[in-house]
Parts: C-alpha cells; sequence; structure tokens
C-alpha cells in the first residue's frame, strides 16, 4: 500500500486529494505513461558524489506559451506505478502548486525546485550509493502533449587514503628512501575502492610524474613509480600519490617525504703560499659542498692517503671544513696535493681539486770525477774534471769549491780552474790529490757535498825529513842507514837500490847490504879507511816512474859529544831539587846524559842563603874543584834530573855530562855546594832574621827572645840528630869497605861506555855480603831518556844511607860477574 504525502509551502494536504491522485492514475494516464517508456527515450547520466546533494534535471517550460503546467510526477526504476514525488499545478501558476512525496527515506530527502535558479529540478540531499538509477520526470500540460524526461542518478564514491609500499614491499610509513642521487628508485601507490574506478598518478613539484595505472583488480587500483636515474631536485622534497575518481571530487593525496643521499657537488683546495719551503709547516683548507649526508674529506699526495700529519674536520648539514698542517719535504716538488670529497653512500661518487707543489730546498750537492778519468788511475800530469752535481730550487746562485775543506780559488797558474759547476784541474799534481767537494748556495741555505777522494800516483820521492841526513861513524863499526820515501802504488811495487860517492866515484852497493820493506830501506855499511867516508844515495822505483831526486845520508866521522850547558837548579819543594841544562852536539851519534852527585870538597865559601850554591865554571874554562867518589848517579836520554833524596845539611857537588859511542864530553858541567838546608837553617836565617828586622818596640822583642830560645832548643835537637846520623854512616862505609876487600869480592875490568880507560869496579859476588848496587835495564838506547829506576818511579824519597852505593846500568855489569846472570 502506497502512503503519499503532500506538501504545499511546506503543509501537507488534507488525504482526499491524495486519494483523487490516485484514482487519476489508475485511470488511462497509466496506459500513456507504459506507451511512452516503450518508446526507450534516452537518458541523461548526472553524476552525484556520495554524502552530497543531487539535482535530477526537469525542463518545465510549456512548448507552447500559451500553454502551462498541469501536473509533474517524477519515477525512479519503473515504467509504471506510484510516483516518487508529484507537483499538482492545475489550480494555478507552478509557484503556488501542491508538492507531494513518498513518505519513506529518499521521499524525505527529496525537493523539487520550481523557483531559483535551479527551477525544474528534484534535488536529492545527501545522496547515497542506493540512490543510483534511473529517475523518469513526467509532465502533463493543460494544452500540450505530455512530456518525459529520463535521468540516470550515478552515485561517486571517492576513493580511499593510497597505501605506499617500497621496492622490496614494504609499507612505507614515514620517510621514503634512502635514496642515492643519479640510482633509481621504485616506489607503489596501491588504491583500493573508489566509484568509479579512480585514477592513481604520482605527482612531484606540482606535476604529473606517472599517471599509468600497471595493475588493476576489483579490489584495487596500483601505479608503480620508477625512476632510473633520481635527480638532485628530489632532495628535501617530497612525492605525492593521488587518487581520484571524478572531476567532481578532489583527488586524495598521500604525501611520501624523500630521503636522498646526494654526490659532493663542490671542492675547493685553497693554498696561500705558491713556493713552500721544504721541512716548514703550512696550512690546507678544503671546503666541499653539495653532499648529503655530508661527504668525508681525504688528503692525497700523488694518489696516496696522506697521514700522520694534524688534519681538523668540521661538518654541517651538506657542507664539510678540512684543515692540513703539512710539512714539505724535497721529494714532494712536483707532487700534487689532493683534496678529495667523497660520500660513503657512492662507489665513486668523488670529487677532487689537485694543486702541484712547489717546493724550494737547499741544494742537493754531489761531486762526481768525470768517466775517462774514473775509469784508469790518475797520475801526476794528467788532467782531471770534476762535475758539481746540484738539485735546488730555486736554482743555486753560488758554486763553490773546496780542496782538503780549504776554499779553492781560480789560480791558472797552478792550473786550478774553477768554472761554474766544472772543476778542471789541469797537469794534477801530487799536492793536488785529497779530497774535494763543492757547496752551492740559494735563497733556502748552503749545502755543501761530500767528499770524493781524488788519488794521484806518482813515482817515488823522498819523505819529508829524509831527504838529506848526516850520520855519524866509527871506523871498522857497521852503521845503518835508512832510507824513506812516498810513492803510489806503494808496497811491494816500490824498488831500492843505493849508491856510494866517493869524490866523483859511484858505485853501486851490493843487495846483501839493503834491506828493503814497504816505503823503506836500510843499508848496512862500514868505513874501513878514511875514504870511505862520503855520501850514500838511496833510489826508489815504482811502476809510475824512477826516483828524480835521491834521498843522501852522509857518513861522518863521528865525534865526542859536546857538554851540555845553561845548566840552572831549581826548586821545586823544600826536598826536591831539579837540575835543567841545554843539550850540545851530538857529535853525530846517539848521545844520552849522566849527572854524578859526590861530596863537596871542603872549601872555605859560606852556603848561600838560600841553601844552594852553584858554580858553572866550565861554561868559561876548566872546574877548579877536582871530581869525587860518585854517591849517585843518574842517566837520561835529556839533561833534566831530579834530586829528592841528598841529605839535608851535606854540602854535595854535582857533575852532568854527554856520553855518545865516542866518549864523553870535556869538561863535565861542575856545580859546587849543593845543599839542602835543615829546617834550623831556615828559621835562624830567614824567619828569625825577618822578624828583627821588621820588629822595633818593646813588646816585640820579648816575644823574640821568646822564639829565639825556641829555636835554641830545636837546634840542640838537630845537631844531636845529625851527629848520631853521620856516626852511623861512616860505621856503614867502614863496612862497605871491610865487605869490599874482602875475601869474596872479585875484581872486575871492562871498557867504560863514556871513554877509552879502564876502569875497575867492585863486584861483590854474593850480594848479601857486598855493598848494594842498584842495576838499571836500560841497554836499548831508548831507556837512556829515563831518568826513573825501580820500576820508572824515579830516584827519589829516601836519606842517601838508604840508597844504593852505586846505580849502574845493565850494560855497565861485568859479563863474567853473578850480578850479570840477573835478569830484568
Amino acid at each position: 500500500m502506497w502512503c503519499i504525502a503532500s506538501k504545499s509551502n511546506g503543509v501537507k494536504q488534507p488525504g482526499g486529494f491524495i486519494l483523487s491522485i490516485i484514482i487519476f492514475y489508475a485511470g488511462g494516464v497509466v496506459a500513456d505513461d507504459a506507451l511512452d517508456f516503450q518508446k526507450s527515450l534516452p537518458a541523461r547520466v548526472v553524476w552525484a558524489v556520495s554524502g552530497q546533494d543531487a539535482e535530477l534535471p526537469c525542463n518545465v517550460t510549456p512548448p507552447d506559451s500559451g500553454d502551462r503546467v498541469n501536473m509533474v510526477l517524477w519515477f525512479k526504476d519503473t515504467t509504471t506505478g506510484i510516483p516518487l514525488y508529484s507537483l499538482d499545478a492545475r489550480e494555478g501558476d507552478v509557484s503556488k502548486a501542491q508538492h507531494w512525496a513518498i513518505s519513506n527515506d529518499l521521499g524525505a530527502r527529496t525537493d523539487f525546485q520550481t523557483s531559483g535558479p535551479s527551477m525544474g529540478r528534484l534535488r536529492i540531499k545527501n545522496v547515497r550509493l542506493d540512490d543510483e538509477g534511473v529517475f523518469r520526470c513526467r509532465i502533463d500540460f493543460f494544452n500540450s502533449p505530455t512530456v518525459n524526461y529520463r535521468i540516470n542518478l550515478t552515485i561517486i564514491v571517492p576513493p580511499p587514503m593510497p597505501v605506499i609500499y617500497d621496492s622490496e614491499h614494504q609499507e612505507v610509513t614515514g620517510m621514503a628512501g634512502p635514496f642515492r642521487e643519479g640510482y633509481d628508485m621504485s616506489l607503489v601507490c596501491n588504491v583500493s575502492g573508489g566509484r568509479p574506478r579512480p585514477e592513481v598518478s604520482w605527482w612531484f613539484d606540482h606535476r604529473v610524474l606517472d599517471g599509468i595505472m600497471e595493475e588493476i583488480t576489483e579490489s584495487s587500483t596500483v601505479n608503480v613509480l620508477s625512476i632510473p636515474t633520481v635527480p638532485r631536485s628530489m632532495w628535501n622534497s617530497y612525492l605525492e600519490c593521488r587518487a581520484q575518481s571524478s572531476n567532481l571530487t578532489d583527488p586524495v593525496i598521500r604525501k611520501v617525504p624523500l630521503d636522498i643521499y646526494l654526490k659532493p657537488r663542490k671542492v675547493q683546495l685553497h693554498m696561500k703560499n705558491t713556493l713552500l719551503s721544504a721541512g716548514k709547516p703550512y696550512v690546507f683548507h678544503c671546503e666541499s659542498a653539495g653532499a648529503f649526508p655530508a661527504a668525508d674529506i681525504k688528503w692525497l699526495l700523488d694518489g696516496e692517503q696522506i697521514r700522520g700529519h694534524n688534519v681538523t674536520e668540521t661538518k654541517g648539514v651538506n657542507t664539510t671544513s678540512s684543515t692540513l698542517i703539512f710539512r714539505p719535504r724535497v721529494s714532494d716538488d712536483g707532487r700534487e696535493l689532493a683534496c678529495r670529497a667523497e660520500s660513503p653512500f657512492f662507489s665513486g661518487g668523488i670529487l677532487e681539486d689537485r694543486k702541484r707543489l712547489h717546493v724550494a730546498y737547499p741544494p742537493v750537492v754531489s761531486v762526481q770525477l768525470e768517466t775517462s778519468a774514473a775509469q784508469a788511475p790518475l797520475r801526476e800530469g794528467d788532467e782531471v774534471r770534476l762535475s758539481c752535481e746540484v738539485r735546488a730550487k730555486p736554482e743555486p746562485d753560488r758554486i763553490t769549491w773546496y780542496h782538503r775543506g780549504a776554499l779553492l780559488d781560480y789560480n791558472e797558474t797552478s792550473g786550478v780552474l774553477p768554472d761554474d759547476r766544472t772543476l778542471r784541474l789541469r797537469s794534477i799534481t801530487r799536492d793536488m790529490a785529497g779530497d774535494y767537494s763543492c757547496a752551492a748556495s740559494n735563497s733556502e741555505g748552503e749545502i755543501r757535498s761530500p767528499t770524493i777522494r781524488i788519488r794521484v800516483q806518482y813515482a817515488p820521492r823522498c819523505r819529508p825529513g829524509y831527504e838529506s841526513r848526516k850520520t855519524g861513524a866509527l871506523r871498522h863499526r857497521a852503521v845503518t842507514a835508512r832510507c824513506e820515501v812516498e810513492a803510489d802504488p806503494a808496497g811491494e811495487d816500490v824498488k831500492f837500490q843505493w849508491t856510494f860517492e866517493r869524490g866523483r866515484e859511484v858505485i853501486r852497493a851490493p843487495s846483501t847490504w839493503i834491506k828493503s820493506k814497504g816505503l823503506s830501506s836500510e843499508l848496512t855499511y862500514e868505513p874501513r879507511a878514511e875514504s870511505d867516508f862520503g855520501t850514500l844515495a838511496c833510489y826508489a822505483v815504482n811502476s809510475v816512474g824512477n826516483q828524480k831526486h835521491p834521498c843522501l845520508v852522509h857518513i861522518v866521522q863521528a865525534r865526542t859529544p859536546q857538554p851540555p850547558g845553561q845548566c840552572q837548579l831549581r826548586n821545586q819543594t823544600s826536598e826536591r831539587l831539579e837540575v835543567l841544562c841545554e843539550a850540545g852536539s851530538d857529535g853525530d851519534l846517539p848521545q844520552h846524559f849522566v849527572l854524578e852527585v859526590s861530596e863537596a870538597p871542603v872549601t872555605s865559601s859560606p852556603p848561600s842563603r838560600a841553601g844552594v850554591s852553584l858554580s858553572t865554571l866550565n861554561d868559561q874554562g876548566a872546574p877548579s874543584l877536582p871530581l869525587g867518589t860518585p854517591l849517585l848517579r843518574k842517566l837520561g836520554a835529556a839533561p833534566r834530573f831530579t834530586l829528592d833524596s841528598l841529605e839535608p845539611g851535606r854540602d854535595y857537588q854535582l857533575a852532568i855530562f854527554a856520553v855518545n859511542a865516542k866518549g864523553r864530553s870535556e869538561p863535565p858541567v861542575i856545580i859546587p855546594s849543593v845543599r839542602f838546608s835543615t829546617a834550623m837553617e831556615k828559621l835562624t836565617r830567614t824567619d828569625v832574621e825577618d822578624t828583627v828586622e821588621e820588629t822595633s818596640t818593646q813588646p816585640m822583642a820579648i816575644v823574640l827572645g821568646v822564639l829565639i830560645a825556641a829555636a835554641v832548643l830545636i837546634v840542640g835537637g838537630i845537631f844531636t840528630t845529625a851527629a848520631l846520623v853521620t856516626y852511623r854512616r861512616r860505621t856503614a862505609l867502614a863496612e862497605l869497605e871491610r865487605q869490599t876487600s874482602g875475601p869474596k869480592a872479585t875484581r872486575a875490568s871492562r871498557r867504560s861506555m863514556y871513554g877509552e880507560e879502564e876502569v875497575e869496579l867492585d863486584i861483590a859476588a854474593n850480594f848479601g855480603d857486598g855493598p848494594r848496587v842498584r842495576f838499571r835495564c836500560d841497554d836499548d838506547e831508548s831507556t837512556h831518556g829515563g831518568i826513573e829506576d825501580e820500576g820508572g818511579g824515579g830516584a827519589r824519597g829516601r836519606p842517601l844511607l838508604h840508597e844504593p852505593d852505586l846505580i849502574m846500568s845493565r850494560a855497565e855489569v861485568p859479563p863474567e860477574s853473578a850480578a850479570s846472570r840477573t835478569s830484568c
């Protein structure tokens, strides 16, 4: 049963009117409607968005201007039946017509507009999907035929929010990515639902990137975005996936922010100095921009990363700054310093800025010998060229040459010709041999090269000091003449020969007389007659050539040495005395010196105040005092002797003379009355006298009296001690004389090394019974230079009575005595 509600300006009408409408539909009107629908009138499609209002048009204008609308009826999805909505204008104007609508949900939301811009339109409020269908509008006029319109109402359902998936089918809920600049990107936009089926598209920067849908099913629509090369412009931006079912609706948009890694776009190396000094620190700056995340900066030298230097790095959002403190080396000159910006997210995504280093450094210098000279030994007279090899920056402004550490100047006379980097030695001599070096200087400093040694081979020549020598000799006694040379090459390559010049006669010495070794040669020669004294000449030869000038040895007749001169006494301490003389001529034979100490002859001259009386009468004439028996004898290679064992308070006489194989010097130097002063003598002669002279007041006289009394006591004690010592010494001398003249003594004689006369010596066969004798082992000539005995300690320290009665050299002991068989 249909229920119809009527409206008239919003007020429902009585039910009797509704009944008349039903009766009207039940008549021939229904039959006419069926015929009209059978004609299949074209339908006009009207789109409406679900939830919004829909307006269905129906033109109610009469075809004849004199006609008017009688009734308007709306039907839905049927050709016959009760109308959805009715308008009854039979009683007058349409604007005053009566409105009726079915009292269901759809009827409650419908309204026919008879005035205003929407006149002749059925409006359905808040349409739903079930409102969709074909509506028919029937218009009855008073005079004109009935008109029907068909309207196909289609409801549009907007799609839901798109869902985004990445290439691994994971839903993107936040930021998409990360993606890398220059690489591909893939995103999937999926839309489920929507009516009609929505169009799904990708947008960037208000432009469509992809509007082609790859997959369409009953429930979803999919658009896959694939970008083969991600552009830099997408950094810090977003993509949009839009789904739209109709132009009547706004698209549903899902924005996806992008996480994109960028390559560095810019790198710049800043270097203030164009010329660097080797070894000095310099600061280099490098700046990189455009990378995201900010790039890492590496420093490279000729492609190799620099390590071990001070590097500081600061990063921003997409900028990086790095500072390098670098000390260039000489080897870095010409190399490339590179600042490299790279992102760890890109393989090969790097940028570099390079600067070539120009390193200034002090010269690197070496000396080279020319090839031709280096291949063969150099000999005197050859020409040599030395090259100074220099590597420097800037180029050297000065080259200097050095020989044996001394600066070489240009000297054309001697053949030294320095010419910038080449040193020319013309007609080289032996003196030009040695170490050579060159020095080069520039703004960074001056450096001298390592030395190169030039060896110059030369013929033999006399060693300095051996050009001409004099050797004294005795008849029938062999002497050794020595010759030493300098030569290169040396060793076995050097041969010697000797000649003897006697007047105009030159005699070659037999090889049996010659003994040569290395650079020296000795000739044993014995002059037998007066004519055998002359000049020996020594010649040497090597592979370079013969010796031009021989080494000469003049054989002369030996003489006795001259006495020493300028003898002086020097007090070292109160108990030590030093005798100093100057040596005279040695008579052309090795000489040594002898000091003999004996008791001074009794004289009337008082001792000097200093305790030592010195007489050198032999410098002006013969000595006036006889030589006594020696109490002590000292030998030495030089006329210097030290006495520290003489008994104080006694006078001694010193005799000094020189001795060689020919004999001893005559006359000897005599120093009489040598005495070590006693303590009392020093006190009375110095302290007391000086005190008396300097004191004039009476209190000082009292002090002087006290001192004199003390001195008398001390002197008395000293004289008592001296008397006792004298007595004991005389007793010892008497015992010595007895033992020497006893039956155990033997008489021995030998020729003295100091002269030709025979000297009788009493040597006890038994050392325990005889006098004490000290033997000096000085057979070698070199030992004569020492004045020490008993292990080199020197003759010093003990009183005379405790010293040996005689000091003898080993050579002075008679061979037949028992003492000669003792070993040194």
